[in-house]
């Protein structure tokens, strides 16, 4: 997400300071303040490795319990989570400092898919039905045997 530029821009600008007395969204501003500094090492130090275990234990589910780091997870399922926590963090943002950010990782991150039904009524004809229009953050693509890489998935 590091190399995503609206997305760096929008977490290194996150204004912890003014939020950090948010009693309500403490476990949002603590997430946002943590990947912030996280973002902030990635961009601005020398050394070869960061340690996120900081930004980790401050991620909660939507109950608002911690994720157990180290138990096994559907990747997919985690990358939604992760992904909810800074869509929360950017809607709490004053409207003045927004600048179009609050629907960035829907923008960034979701797709469209749109299926088109048609079958052949009783006299032969080919009928059609409208479009039916459905939302995605995620792909499962069967990579093997004649589909030998992701390209060749997604035909």
């Amino acid at each position: 997400y590091f190399m995503i530029p609206e997305l760096r821009k929008s977490v290194l600008t996150f204004p912890v300071e003014k939020l950090s007395n948010d009693i309500k969204h403490k476990d949002t501003v603590t997430f946002m303040s943590e990947l912030r500094r996280l973002f902030g090492f990635l961009m601005l130090s020398n050394q070869k490795w960061v340690n996120p275990t900081k930004l980790l234990s401050a991620i909660v589910d939507n109950s608002g319990t911690a994720i157990h780091i180290g138990s096994q997870e559907d990747v997919s399922e985690f990358n939604d989570l992760f992904l909810r926590r800074i869509e929360t963090g950017l809607t709490l943002l004053p409207e003045e400092e927004s600048d179009n950010t609050k629907n960035l990782i829907k923008d960034l991150f979701t797709g469209r898919q749109v299926k088109y039904f048609s079958y052949l009524g009783e006299d032969g004809k080919v009928i059609d039905q409208s479009p039916e229009e459905t939302s995605f953050t995620s792909i499962i693509l069967q990579v093997g045997g004649d589909r030998r890489d992701l390209y060749l998935s997604l035909i």
